[in-house]
């Protein structure tokens, strides 16, 4: 839903209400409003009304009604007789303002601006309440050009003095609970920042007018960052005082270096949410405090000093310059709740059976950004009333402001589904309808919309809208007309109206009609508009003037003194554009802009050294500035640095690319070719060249499309050559999406020509870092293979070769060194059966600059640690859950948790490596029931948390990546479990897979590389490991208990058949939740794979199939014709292992290349079958084989035995096991001759007569 629709919803929220009398039940209004019987409840309030006309909440219960039906104009006065009745309405005032009922934001209308104002007058305000009327009136008075609102602000909220500093990192919220320097040392002349560029405590040159310190208007880049603040504050005496905050983001304060409160949860609050008791010294007191935001893009703060009843004290005072104060060694701290919020909590206590208090509370939570505390309150009441839109509306309100898009999708649906012809549902249907294109379906619905609550302005835009859908010119334009006469102080009416004067070649009718409005109210959408319009007219006087007076208007704004800068350096006067620059740096000392910048207005000057300075402090404070190093360079005179590589002629290579394949192969590289360069400090940026030449239509086919690897999160893409080279050497442009790529003109014997660069822009931990892998050969030729990094000599960096013993050609040239790695004529990676996976057989180069693996590991905690923090709904699920966890076992708990998860939580298979890496936190993964590997192990880990238990995260590079990754710090995981600690034993938690036993091992995992990530607890250092993984149960085994009975030439069969691990999880998918007649065919499929002859499956029976037991058990019946062989008065009958060899197809190949990964056929652990052969009892066995076993090394095990029970009973026993998988190609003629002998075994036939 689009943010209109949002917009709409705030239609139905106008009514905040105060009992009068102790109402402990809903009446029949709101019962008849909740069941979204509009009308009905409109007549029933209106006769309450009637019969008790001094009762303040009926108007409060009629308000509300009125604007569900949009009667806009009668809900106002009827919350202002409501304010009139109520012996307390600022509750409801406060929780009221921000939504369209009483317009209090911007500017407002005169019957706004009168109760505002009367508001803030009356006696009866807090101090909290005319603080943030204060506000309100001063944003007013400010956007249309009077200086009233700040007397107001002065009086109730006078500003505090502040230094600040900052950003520090917050990745993932993890620089909350950090101990930044900030914090102890206030005096202290420099800190680093995220990207490691000193900063320094600065006083805040301008304060917005309401008094927030605004860190958007302090720095260009405020996301992931922590900020801080600090203010010295003189009191003349000792005194107790309420520190009250409001912020946008996280927030921990401090006085005097004590804590004094903090709220972990990112929040865009209101006035005075966070308030805390304490006692200011006499004398100097210092108050510092970080705000934080990850999640939310906004970083701010207010704090206010009151008296009890939350007043300004006047004789407090402060400085942003450095005083001595008193550090506090034992703070006593009151908390002290938010006034609407206490307020509400108060009368739901008195009030349990009433809605409207919870109604408001949850409203009023909306507006400090609890979300979450709304949201359950919202979860409550639809209990209550199922169906009532105005709860469902407020609830999507909290999905969207929660990012729960998919409870978002849910309840809109229920929404429109329920209560189709309310004007949210109706607006939501129109805008479907828009993009679909079906505009006179979206007409129709508008039609419906105004018959039932009539035209307002959002139907209007709506009527406009879909009119310029269909170029329906001549109805638009008395429409846009009518509606600028009646709308003309609302911007969106007014661009409409200059917009149309516009096309119609009136530009100067346009320039007046937003000159008037922007004369009468600052509205930055105008300002832009405007000033766009006077550029295209070449009004530059007029440009001139309006920057200036946005700027003498908004002073506490760096953003007009940058486009005064822009302005002055497009018309070529430097020295006032170099003025603007400065005035921004007062505001934004750390902005790379604005020094680079200042760069060109020196460069322009003709001032080389001052130009210089400016973009090494630009590049000093972003060494992400691709475009300013090499600048740099070339004022400094040095080469430019992509030609200190070798360039390889294209043209040439592809000219004597040969003609056919030397051998069969279907394509060849000709090149491949990665130039890296490690810029000083940070900074990476790398080309690739690849020239592929196909020879067949199999070579068309792998090479037609092409897909780039580059990571979106932290990489820019550009793609320079893409083309198909013909024999006749034209060429002819591939199709590109993003980084896919489509040779659409592909044929054999055409080249393929690929040139490509990216540029890393990694912040926090990784911003310095730089970590690769280089294939040299593939499983097609590769006749030249180049890969080179220039690195900075201040970049350092770690490199290890793969099966090849290349050294690098080292060169150096300025403050660079160039190592680079060349091989012609590569030889091509064979393909073998259980070959080793590729990466641990090509030729490669490994490189990194990560110092080791626990760097790596706390990069990782520093990602994933706030996303298991224990919120509400992790709280209640565990609760309902294990309610008296301490009754189980650990292992209990644990797998109560696992088998939760798994059965209520589906996978959702996104690529770890080309995603992000933060995982959604623990309960956004609960509340939309989806998630991936990462997002299921943290729920995991959290939730064990709650109950006690030991758990953590690991990051994983699974068996089918090889063992590369181990070599060389680098982040290139592809997977993430959970580590659960119990009774000293560690275990691995595998949560992907829903029909997995707890605790088993996958194939994935078998031989994996793993990194534990560590927990405050930790005490080791991380490494990475190669782990066989422990099993909680058993191991990943089957075994087979056949009893096969003879009957003529036919035999009966009945099989039990045991799965354990692994094959449970295995058998679970295969047949779960299919039908009878696919698991018959299945079965019989299975049967015929084993048993030669005609099958009949009599019955069949499973054990475990539903849960997630260890073991499922398959009972099998079924019947063999003509499975008996006649030779002369001899029957012969085989014996038919279930899981026996049968031929050495899987080692066909006499030599060997590579060693051998059986694990890639098997990882059977133990495989075990007993049959029982029962012949007719007329009847004797002839002769009974010899019992055996031998084995291959220590890695496999067989054995096979007979014992003859009756004379026509034979019991027969074979065991298989794999105690090791990984197997050298020394050994590989000894293990063919292993197998073969267990052919011979397998194979065996009894006779008998």
């Amino acid at each position: 839903m689009n943010l209109k629709n949002f917009l709409i919803v705030t239609f139905w929220l106008g009514i905040l209400w105060k009992p009068s009398s102790a109402q402990n039940t809903d009446i029949q209004a709101w019962v008849l409003f909740n069941e979204n019987k509009r009308e009905q409840a409109e007549n029933a309030i209106e006769q309450a009304i009637k019969k008790d006309p001094d009762n303040a909440d009926l108007y409060l219960y009629n308000c509300i009604i009125k604007y569900s039906l949009l009667k806009t104009k009668e809900s106002l006065p009827l919350f202002k007789k409501y304010f009139s009745l109520s012996d307390n309405p600022f509750p409801a005032l406060y929780a009221l303002s921000h939504l369209p009922i009483l317009s209090f934001n911007g500017v407002l209308d005169k019957p706004a601006l009168d109760f505002v104002t009367k508001c803030y007058e009356d006696p009866r305000a807090s101090g909290t309440i005319k603080a943030y009327l204060a506000g309100i009136l001063s944003e007013h008075y400010q956007l249309t050009y009077s200086k009233k609102g700040q007397e107001m602000i002065a009086a109730v909220s006078p500003h505090l003095q502040w230094q600040v500093v900052g950003p520090f990192d917050n990745t993932s919220g993890s620089g909350f609970d950090k101990a930044y320097p900030p914090i102890s040392q206030p005096s202290a002349k420099s800190f680093q920042n995220k990207i490691g560029a000193e900063i320094a405590w600065r006083k805040v040159p301008a304060y917005r007018l309401d008094g927030w310190v605004d860190y958007e208007l302090l720095n260009t880049n405020i996301s992931n960052s922590i900020f801080y603040g600090q203010s010295f504050i003189f009191s003349p005496i000792d005194q107790t005082v309420n520190i009250c905050i409001g912020v946008s983001g996280s927030m921990k304060a401090w006085l005097n270096d004590a804590l004094l409160g903090q709220e972990k949860e990112e929040r865009n609050t209101g006035f005075d949410v966070y308030n805390y008791q304490v006692t200011l010294h006499k004398g100097y007191n210092r108050i510092c405090i970080q705000t934080g935001n990850s999640e939310i893009n906004r970083n701010n703060f207010l704090l206010r000093i009151t008296d009890q009843k939350f007043n300004a004290i006047p004789t407090i005072t402060s400085t942003n310059d450095n005083q001595p104060y008193k550090k506090e060694v034992n703070l006593k701290v009151k908390q002290i709740g938010m006034f609407a919020e206490t307020h509400y909590l108060s009368q739901i206590s008195k009030q349990k059976d009433n809605s409207l208090p919870k109604f408001l509370l949850a409203q009023t939570y909306q507006k400090n950004g609890k979300y979450r505390d709304s949201k359950k309150i919202f979860s409550e009441l639809l209990e209550k009333y199922p169906n009532s839109s105005i709860f469902l509306q407020f609830s999507l309100i909290n999905a969207r402001e929660l990012r729960e898009y998919e409870t978002q999708s849910l309840l809109q649906n229920r929404l429109l589904d329920q209560d189709p012809y309310s004007y949210f549902s109706l607006e939501s249907r129109f805008d479907e309808e828009i993009q679909k294109e079906d505009y006179s379906t979206a007409t129709a619905i508008l039609d419906t919309t105004e018959k039932i609550y009539g035209s307002n302005k959002n139907t209007d835009l709506n009527r406009i809208n879909v009119l310029a859908k269909q170029n329906k010119i001549q109805e638009l334009i008395p429409l846009v007309n009518s509606d600028y006469k009646k709308y003309q102080n609302d911007f969106r009416f007014v661009n409409l109206k200059s917009i149309l004067e516009k096309q119609s070649n009136n530009n100067y009718e346009a320039v007046n009609i937003l000159s008037k409005f922007n004369n009468d109210i600052i509205h930055y959408s105008c300002f832009t508009s405007l000033y766009n319009l006077y550029s295209e007219l070449g009004l530059k006087s007029n440009m001139k003037t309006l920057l200036q007076k946005m700027s003498n208007n908004i002073p506490y704004s760096p953003y007009y003194l940058w486009n005064l800068c822009n302005f002055y350096f497009d018309n070529l006067d430097y020295k006032n554009s170099l003025k603007m620059a400065q005035q921004c740096l007062e505001f934004l000392p750390y902005s790379d802009d604005v020094h680079e910048k200042m760069g060109l207005i020196f460069e322009a000057q003709g001032d080389k050294q001052g130009a210089l300075e400016a973009y090494k402090k630009s590049l000093y404070y972003e060494p992400f500035k691709y475009s300013v190093i090499k600048k740099i360079r070339n004022m400094e005179g040095k080469k430019n640095i992509e030609s200190i590589f070798v360039q390889e002629n294209i043209s040439a290579l592809a000219k004597n690319a040969p003609k056919k394949p030397t051998a069969d192969e279907n394509s060849s590289i000709l090149l491949h070719d990665v130039q890296t360069i490690l810029y000083p400090t940070a900074g990476t940026e790398q080309r690739t060249i690849l020239l592929i030449k196909t020879f067949n239509s199999t070579g068309v086919t792998d090479w037609k499309e092409y897909t780039i690897p580059f990571n979106s999160y932290r990489q820019r893409l550009f793609i320079e050559k893409s083309e198909i080279i013909k024999a006749n050497g034209s060429k002819i442009q591939a199709d590109i999406n993003e980084n896919q790529i489509v040779f659409t003109s592909l044929e054999p014997g055409d080249i393929i020509h690929l040139n490509y660069r990216t540029e890393n822009y990694s912040y926090g931990k990784l911003a310095k870092h730089f970590w690769d892998d280089f294939n040299f050969n593939y499983m097609v030729p590769s006749k030249l293979s180049k890969y080179s990094i220039l690195a900075a000599n201040d970049r350092k960096f770690e490199y290890k070769t793969h099966n090849t013993d290349i050294k690098p050609q080292i060169s150096t040239l300025d403050d660079f060194t160039l190592y680079s790695w060349v091989k012609e004529e590569n030889e091509t990676v064979k393909n073998e059966s259980l070959m080793p996976e590729f990466e641990d057989v090509s030729q490669s180069i490994s490189v990194s600059t990560l110092p080791n693996w626990a760097f790596v590991a706390d990069w990782y905690s520093d990602l994933a640690s706030s996303k298991s923090d224990i919120e509400s709904e992790v709280k209640e699920t565990v609760n309902k859950l294990l309610p008296k966890y301490k009754m189980y076992s650990e292992l209990e708990r644990a797998k109560i948790i696992y088998n939760y998860i798994v059965g209520n939580i589906q996978y959702s298979s996104v690529s770890f490596r080309q995603g992000a890496y933060v995982p959604q936190k623990a309960d956004k993964t609960l509340t939309t029931k989806l998630g991936d590997c990462k997002d299921l192990s943290t729920l995991f880990v959290a939730m064990c948390r709650e109950v006690e238990l030991n758990a953590s995260l690991v990051l994983v590079s699974t068996r089918q990546n090889g063992h590369r990754i181990s070599d060389l710090p680098t982040i290139d995981f592809n997977h993430c479990i959970s580590k659960l600690k119990v009774n000293n034993q560690d275990y691995f938690i595998e949560l992907t897979w829903n029909n997995l036993p707890f605790g088993t091992t996958t194939y994935s995992l078998k031989n994996a590389i793993f990194l534990e990530i560590p927990t405050a607890n930790s005490t080791a250092a991380p490494d990475i490991k190669t782990y066989n993984f422990n099993q909680l149960q058993g191991t990943n085994s089957i075994s087979h208990y056949t009893e096969i009975t003879v009957e003529n030439n036919n035999t009966n069969i009945k099989k039990d058949t045991y799965l354990r691990g692994f094959f449970a999880a295995r058998g679970r998918d295969e047949y779960k939740n299919q039908k009878k007649e696919t698991v018959e065919k299945q079965l019989l499929s299975k049967i015929a794979n084993i048993f030669h002859g005609a099958a009949n499956l009599n019955n069949y029976k499973f054990t475990n199939l539903e849960n997630l037991s260890d073991t499922m058990v398959l009972n099998t019946n079924f019947s063999i014709a003509n499975s008996v062989t006649n030779i002369g008065n001899l029957k012969v009958i085989p014996l038919t292992w279930s899981d026996g060899e049968r031929s050495l197809e899987f080692l066909e190949d006499n030599s060997r290349f590579y060693d051998v990964d059986y694990y890639k056929r098997s990882i059977n652990e133990q495989e075990f079958e007993q049959i029982t052969l029962i012949i007719p009892e007329s009847n004797k066995f002839k002769e009974i084989p010899n019992s055996t076993s031998f084995s291959f090394k220590d890695m496999m095990e067989y054995n096979i035995s007979f014992k003859l029970i009756k004379p026509n009973i034979l019991v027969a026993a074979r065991t298989f096991k794999l105690n090791k998988g990984n197997i050298s190609k020394s050994d590989y003629q000894e293990l063919r001759k292993f197998f073969s002998k267990i052919i011979v075994e397998d194979t065996r036939q009894v006779g008998f007569q």
